[in-house]
């Protein structure tokens, strides 16, 4: 026989998330209130090319399945990012511009 004892524990502690590890800053907030944010702990430079992690979170986002990867080019000041869907899901709008001027200029600090 098993002893189901601790179950709501369980269940309790599933239900509860921490949030994502990262050193996760903010880079636009639209004028509605939404917000996207970016991880300064993953930016990599590869080649002229900037890869990095982002969120369109109010902070750190609360799970993996709301990260998502980009590629930014820092001189051409353009993007090439993993959406969730349709963009306008994100909420995004203008602030993409705005997620790439944060990474660039995060990455030379």
């Amino acid at each position: 026989m098993v002893s189901m004892s601790g179950g709501d524990e369980a269940e309790a502690s599933m239900s509860t998330q921490s949030p994502v590890e990262g050193a996760w800053d903010l880079a636009c907030e639209s004028k509605r209130g939404h917000r996207m944010v970016f991880d300064r702990d993953s930016i990599r430079e590869i080649g002229s090319t900037t890869l990095f992690r982002w969120a369109a979170a109010d902070g750190a986002p609360e799970s993996e399945d709301a990260v998502f990867t980009a590629v930014a080019d820092c001189h051409a000041k353009s993007i090439e990012a993993h959406w969730p869907g349709k963009r306008t899901a994100t909420r995004a709008g203008t602030c993409g511009r705005h997620l790439v001027e944060a990474v660039c200029a995060a990455r030379t600090h």
